[in-house]
């Protein structure tokens, strides 16, 4: 049936949203709101654009999230478009939006903040009849949108059919364009090394059965086919050992087929510098002699020693143990009487951390000799490229609060995070190095806060800090503050300003003053919890990601759809905004298909019954759930 009135708001505001229908219903206007009346088995967006189509008005609810909302601003703008009558209700005590005064060339609202609330509604309700009158008694509207010739709207329907294809076939595109990426430049010889291939689609077809072949001079062990999709990248973890050693050419040929079968192939050239084992490499290094025999001891309950690096705790190998599990083993380097207590007691605190986001430590112990083994990572943060893209590093630091939120819940802090300790497995963020600092009580010095300095007192607001330097870091290529010795460091660290992020990189706009609040030198004026530092991280990325959402929709790419949905799903989760997740979640389910659509629509429902319920701090088990179909969707596991 057609309805009068199409109501745009925030999820936020939906019992807002209930009240004032249940009141214009009663007056006999029929409504329209996207919780209730959306096709969920369909997309939201396509919905909400042919109900603001056949409305006679729009009520648009001001508040302080519709103010920040791209979507309620979309929505404006097309009932603006289509010459919709717009009835501004403020239910909130914010003023509108830049945004909103500028579609809204006078803006004059109707407050429904005060009671009492029935009064208002009931005056909006006259109003509403009136003008149904007046449109009424008017000539009847044409079937094309007023300012839109019918071509221009015909063309805006095929893109809608374009977009809904999408939700049910994969499109029949051009060709695939692939190119590799493989960052070793160098190899020991005979021996198997852990490797990543990255493989890249930038045609405008999708890349099926696409097989991977190196070159004879190597051997590669666990290269399976993948697809990959028009328009991403897939990354490919597996096992390559060179035969011979010397400057040796590798040549990576792809082979892939198109949807319909057709074949394709690539080939890329790469020099490798393989050479005799490293030392340390392979077999066990020789630690100082007067620890051999202890070493010596640990090791046989380990196999497939290799040597990764040393810091200033310990060092650090890689090896396998008797189940086949890879690990990562630590090995202090000078734990005595006094310090090797404190070094349990960090552990142990260490150990009861169990979150996605946070390495796992397996085992510890100081006899035969003090170690521990913990979750084997690709990397850490140290090791990425600077200056990083925005969104990236924003996404980073937004998964290593999650950790800490987690951690401060338990009340353990780090006071040590910099990038050395943040480790990355397949993407994921993990922190490490729990406690460490504190038993050697040395911290490092670009990345140490004001009142580290001064000898203060350290609460949660030291962690603030040492995000915002890494931050600042990642997307400006060095620390805000760094000197020619300590001393100068450290005094800049107490009394100078940092260059502002936009001076270095513009593109830091949207993000300077969050990293400038987290470096204020005054505890007090920074945010006050991670959960703040991280919902304003959230906001950054809401946008930027909905951005990027909107025109992968535009190009009709369904796998950076899914992509950034999925993302949005999970921010959204992360922060307790169940609305932002229920809507991103449903969207989700349009894009994949199989076993991942069945999870993904199971996780929908979970969602809405949190909705509907006002539970805002999500359960565990939703969570993990939701984290799996992400590793799912980014890694291109559904078909």
């Amino acid at each position: 049936m057609p309805h009068d009135v199409f109501i745009s708001y925030s999820t936020v505001d939906i019992k807002a949203v209930e009240a004032i229908c249940h009141i214009l219903e009663e007056q006999k206007i029929r409504c329209w709101y996207a919780k209730r009346d959306a096709d969920t088995g369909g997309h939201w967006a396509e919905d909400i654009m042919d109900a603001i189509h056949d409305c006679t008005s729009v009520v648009y609810l001001i508040s302080a999230s519709s103010n920040g909302s791209k979507f309620t601003l979309n929505e404006l703008t097309e009932a603006i478009t289509l010459d919709k009558k717009i009835f501004p209700v403020r239910i909130e005590d914010v003023m509108p939006s830049k945004g909103v005064k500028l579609l809204l060339t006078s803006v004059h609202w109707m407050d429904a903040i005060s009671p009492p609330f029935e009064e208002h509604v009931s005056r909006l309700a006259k109003e509403i009849q009136q003008h149904l009158i007046a449109v009424e008694a008017s000539p009847k509207r044409e079937t094309t949108p007023p300012g839109r010739n019918a071509d221009e709207w015909l063309k805006k329907g095929e893109t809608y059919r374009k977009q809904k294809q999408h939700m049910g076939a994969v499109e029949v595109c051009d060709r695939p364009e692939l190119t590799v990426q493989f960052e070793r430049t160098r190899l020991n010889a005979g021996e198997w090394t852990r490797a990543q291939l990255k493989i890249t689609n930038s045609g405008d077809a999708h890349a099926f059965e696409t097989y991977v072949i190196f070159s004879e001079d190597f051997d590669t062990k666990w290269i399976k086919p993948v697809t990959v999709r028009a328009g991403t990248t897939a990354t490919l973890e597996f096992g390559v050992r060179p035969r011979t050693k010397g400057e040796i050419p590798l040549e990576i040929s792809l082979n892939c087929t198109d949807e319909n079968g057709k074949k394709y192939d690539h080939q890329q050239e790469f020099w490798i510098e393989v050479i005799d084992g490293l030392p340390g490499m392979g077999t066990m290094p020789r630690p100082p002699s007067e620890g051999e025999p202890l070493v010596s001891e640990i090791a046989n309950r380990y196999h497939n020693w290799t040597y990764i690096g040393k810091g200033g705790f310990a060092r650090v190998y890689r090896a396998r143990k008797k189940n086949d599990l890879d690990v990562a083993v630590k090995i202090p380097i000078s734990l005595d009487e006094s310090t090797a207590p404190a070094f349990l007691n960090e552990i142990q605190k260490w150990i009861s951390l169990d979150h996605e986001n946070i390495v796992k430590v397996y085992d510890y112990n100081i006899l035969p000799v003090p170690y521990f083994e913990m979750e084997l990572c690709d990397s850490s943060l140290n090791d990425v490229d600077r200056p990083m893209v925005c969104d990236e590093a924003a996404w980073i630091l937004f998964n290593v609060c999650e950790g800490l939120k987690y951690a401060h819940a338990q009340f353990i802090l780090h006071q040590d995070l910099k990038p050395q300790n943040i480790m990355l497995k397949n993407g994921v963020p993990k922190v490490a190095d729990w406690g460490l600092s504190r038993v050697m009580d040395v911290f490092t010095l670009e990345y140490t806060s004001p009142e580290q300095i001064g000898e203060k007192k350290m609460d949660t607001r030291t962690e603030i800090w040492q995000l915002g330097v890494i931050l600042y870091e990642l997307v400006c290529g060095d620390p805000p503050f760094t000197g020619k010795t300590m001393v100068e460091t450290g005094m800049k660290i107490t009394t100078s300003e940092p260059v502002p992020p936009v001076q270095v990189n513009p593109e830091t706009a949207g993000l300077e003053l969050i990293i400038l609040r987290c470096l204020h030198k005054d505890p007090n004026r920074r945010y006050q919890s991670i959960f703040n530092l991280q919902r304003d991280l959230a906001g950054y990325l809401n946008m930027n990601y909905a951005e990027s959402l909107k025109l992968s929709i535009d190009r009709d790419d369904v796998g950076r759809s899914a992509q950034y949905c999925s993302e949005l799903m999970l921010i959204n989760l992360m922060i307790g905004e169940t609305g932002g997740a229920y809507r991103y979640a449903t969207d989700l389910s349009n894009y994949v298909r199989g076993d991942v659509r069945e999870g993904t629509r199971e996780l929908t429902d979970q969602i809405r019954c949190c909705l509907e319920e006002g539970v805002t701090e999500i359960p565990y088990e939703l969570m993990e759930k939701a984290r799996v179909i992400d590793h799912k969707v980014q890694n291109e596991s559904f078909e």
